[in-house]
């Protein structure tokens, strides 16, 4: 889906009220479902669009370019009949990328995740994502998403940085789970990573003082799904409901015109 232009046409999860009936012994309305208030994206996919060309310029009819042995289709996806699947054995800096300036270097960046067992003899990590909080001025360091390849827990660090704290909780072999980063500019500041287990249910929350404003460019603040560590072994990760946006939508499900949907 191509990025929208400011005003940017988005939806943001809201809670509807269920309202009493005019007597208070009287029957209660039935609760309205979920309504999605048009604001607040910068993107949302669910990667049901071909993925390829060079992730500076995609290819026609591509959604994003990409790094490495990366593609969409039918793998047994959380929503949808497509999702991105990326080839990480042998190969560094795989994923799909786009160029997205966020306002004031904040926003919320949720995806969707599903790994297959790790190869024995691993690295310490691979990245998920790797993420950008510049608003297109500022000189920016990015963060990641890790999932360690021993203990399968996720923890959030500084790109090419020393490990922090990871979650108790450890990711399921071959499951679907949710990522939601909110992702601050600036020096020792708080940035945040919930996780949400194959339920939707919210299973760990990871706060961590990290420093993002740095000296690497600034003009193209890159937000990734993958990351550059390859693995010694064969390994194919899987990715979907991709979202940045203003506000924190948690483990949402995107339509394939990028409108949020039931679960």
């Amino acid at each position: 889906m191509p990025l929208l232009p400011r005003p940017l046409v988005a939806f943001a999860l809201s809670a509807a009220l269920t309202l009493a009936a005019c007597t208070g012994s009287g029957p209660r309305r039935p609760k309205p479902p979920p309504s999605f208030d048009p604001e607040g994206f910068y993107l949302a996919t669910s990667f049901e669009a071909p993925v390829c060309g060079n992730y500076h310029h995609p290819d026609t009819g591509c959604e994003f370019g990409i790094q490495g042995q990366v593609l969409t289709g039918s793998f047994d996806c959380r929503t949808g009949p497509n999702c991105l699947q990326a080839q990480r054995g042998g190969s560094t800096h795989m994923g799909a990328i786009r160029n997205v300036s966020v306002e004031g270097g904040h926003a919320f960046v949720g995806a969707a995740f599903r790994v297959p067992a790790l190869p024995a003899a691993q690295k310490p990590f691979i990245e998920l994502m790797q993420l950008s909080p510049g608003d297109g001025s500022q000189p920016l360091n990015p963060i990641e998403v890790r999932i360690d390849t021993t203990t399968r827990a996720l923890s959030l660090s500084e790109f090419q940085g020393p490990g922090t704290t990871p979650t108790a909780w450890t990711a399921p072999v071959d499951e679907w789970f949710y990522v939601v980063v909110e992702m601050s500019y600036g020096t020792d500041v708080i940035n945040r990573m919930f996780v949400f287990g194959p339920d939707d249910q919210p299973v760990a929350k990871v706060e961590v003082a990290l420093s993002t404003a740095g000296g690497r460019g600034s003009a193209n603040p890159r937000q990734k799904i993958g990351g550059v560590t390859n693995t010694l072994g064969d390994i194919t990760t899987y990715a979907d409901d991709w979202y940045i946006s203003t506000q924190n939508l948690g483990p949402i499900h995107i339509g394939a015109d990028g409108t949020p949907t039931p679960g």
